[in-house]
């Protein structure tokens, strides 16, 4: 994947990250029935499973009643076993809602406060200040909710190893062992970075205090209140999970161990009973999971006052977002190395929806918008119609071109912006990314091939681009449907000392074969910028990140956002250079 391709790809999702994009409401708004909502979203799933997708299942939720719930595609494309409602999925990252639920029924019975120091009900955690922290940084500013809201600091966990123990310790009761000599990215409270370390120390505070293992737990307390007796966090139920297809090839199971940020296995059907059981609750009915006051807080916006994360809107793990048809809307998604699942409800128009996939491409976040939409109309007759458009006529000023070039951090890695013949572009020859001004001061995406083809693919077709500042930060800034996203940052070239020029070449992990999903990582120059460049290993996608050396062993990952200002160490130990970054410690090829 070319860089051009690599940009363009992330501009489309960090667009609708958080479930923030919404696709155009359908062009005939009368009432429908549920059979005709049946038939539509059918044909729609059937569109996924024509271009490769093994299998689909969904429910649709209407206040406390099942709509509708099945299975399509196959469940195991070797056997040929068919997929239904009730068949078992990785729901990957939508586990972390059923962590939180946990931790806010301690916060009710008084045993949990939401901002009190993390350290207070663990009291060996500890990480070392950020390299570039504030002279106010304290370990104690790590709080309950910040680590819920994915404020907390922590550094990055993209190669922390996820297998158990040889003693079958699960992976989140090392975290604070792991952590005490690691440096926290940034101070708490400073930008959103998606941390699924926070969930397994939220994970190990639920069964510190509870006095009960994790996965008991929350099945007990959680999973069975909300009619999910098949559901599990533990890894003995994959041997009835659907099959990860990657691709037409089948995939053993991602879950090896209890992951509280990400293990839960489920049906499309339970998941429909979990949102039953939420709505039941969100109306005032008998609490079996949560008080509706709690409910509540959890759907509140909790970080209004960042102002790095723009419009970006997150509650107490819930993701916040609007929908054309369906309103304020509020649920998670989640993937793991073959699976996909979506979860997301409406809480005024009462409807919800849970997708889920054993394919890793299949297209589950335009279903469940679609879904959310054709459901609100079937049960009301008529769209909502409260998103929020951006104002017509927005000014943002003209902008100078030649102040905007320059090298940006983006997630997915560095992008070089020149000027040309009154546009900006990124990439490199045949294809560039094209930025053409607008009379508002935004940009629109093009790709150019040549600088003679120009064409505007459908992923780039409902953004624009904008420059702004944000206290020491020049930001790039993705518009989509009128909401911002932090899409870059402006970088400043550090100097690089001869030692650390000659730290570069292919390092490999040390860590046993399958334990982490990255086997190396490759340490480059490139434009005077020393260049960390990790291949995932989860289909053609790879992290471009800028260091900057700190000292003689340290350095920083330039930029803002998850996995940024996170340390690499390195050591000349034994004639082997090792480099140890999130956890994980690589060695220098001869």
């Amino acid at each position: 994947m070319s860089t051009t391709q690599r940009l363009a790809c992330l501009l489309a999702f960090v667009a609708v990250a958080g479930c923030g994009g919404t696709p155009e409401p359908p062009h005939d708004l009368g009432p429908l029935g549920w059979s005709e909502v049946e038939t539509r979203l059918a044909e729609r799933i059937q569109e996924e499973l024509d271009r490769g997708v093994a299998s689909v299942s969904i429910a649709v939720v209407d206040d406390t009643r099942l709509a509708w719930a099945q299975g399509f595609g196959l469940a195991h494309p070797e056997r040929g076993t068919p997929a239904s409602a009730d068949t078992l999925y990785e729901a990957g990252s939508v586990a972390k809602l059923f962590t939180a639920i946990a931790v806010m029924q301690l916060v009710e019975t008084g045993l949990v406060d939401l901002d009190a120091p993390l350290s207070t009900y663990l009291p060996e955690f500890h990480v070392e200040p950020p390299l570039l922290a504030d002279e106010g940084w304290s370990v104690e500013r790590i709080t309950v909710r910040s680590l819920l809201t994915h404020h907390s600091g922590l550094p990055g966990d993209l190669l922390w190893p996820a297998a158990a123990s040889p003693s079958g310790q699960p992976p989140y009761r090392r975290l604070p062992e792991r952590l005490r000599s690691e440096h926290a990215a940034t101070p708490p409270g400073f930008v959103h970075a998606y941390s699924n370390l926070g969930f397994g120390l939220l994970g190990l505070l639920v069964e510190r205090v509870s006095g009960r293992d994790f996965a008991s737990h929350v099945r007990e307390r959680v999973l069975v209140p909300a009619g999910m007796a098949q559901a599990s966090f533990s890894p003995d139920a994959a041997a009835a999970l659907a099959v990860g297809d990657n691709e037409g090839e089948a995939q053993g199971p991602s879950v090896g161990a209890v992951e509280p940020e990400g293990s839960l296995v489920a049906s499309a059907r339970e998941l429909g009973a979990f949102l039953r059981s939420i709505l039941a609750h969100a109306a005032g009915a008998e609490a079996t999971l949560l008080e509706r006051e709690t409910l509540l807080e959890m759907w509140r916006r909790q970080n209004g006052q960042v102002a790095l994360d723009l419009d970006l809107a997150v509650g107490l793990s819930w993701g916040l977002s609007e929908h054309p048809d369906a309103g304020r809307i509020v649920g998670h998604d989640g993937a793991t190395f073959q699976q996909r699942a979506e979860l997301w409800l409406s809480p005024e128009q009462r409807v919800g929806v849970a997708l889920l996939s054993n394919s890793l491409e299949a297209d589950l976040s335009d279903i469940a918008h679609e879904a959310l939409g054709l459901a609100a109309r079937a049960r009301t007759g008529a769209p909502a119609s409260n998103a929020e458009p951006r104002a017509a006529g927005l000014q943002i000023g003209t902008p100078i071109l030649a102040e905007l070039v320059g090298p940006y951090d983006t997630a997915l890695g560095i992008a070089f912006f020149e000027a040309q013949r009154g546009s900006l572009r990124a990439g490199e020859f045949p294809v560039w990314l094209e930025m053409r001004p607008t009379p508002q001061g935004t940009f629109r995406l093009f790709e150019s091939w040549l600088g003679l083809l120009h064409r505007q693919p459908a992923a780039l077709s409902e953004l624009e681009l904008s420059f702004d500042r944000i206290g020491d930060h020049e930001v790039l800034v993705a518009w989509s449907r009128g909401r911002r996203s932090l899409a870059g940052t402006r970088l400043v070239r550090p100097r690089v000392p001869d030692r650390w020029r000659e730290r570069t070449g292919t390092y490999r992990s040390h860590a046993a074969e399958g334990d982490l999903i990255v086997e190396r990582i490759e340490l480059e120059l490139e434009e005077g910028f020393l260049v960390s460049r990790i291949e995932l290993g989860v289909g053609d996608v790879s992290l471009e990140m800028a260091l900057a050396p700190v000292d003689a062993q340290r350095a920083v990952v330039l930029g803002v956002g998850r996995n940024r200002g996170d340390v690499v160490h390195f050591d000349d130990r034994g004639g082997e250079t090792l480099l140890r970054f999130w956890g994980a410690e690589f060695v220098r090829e001869r």
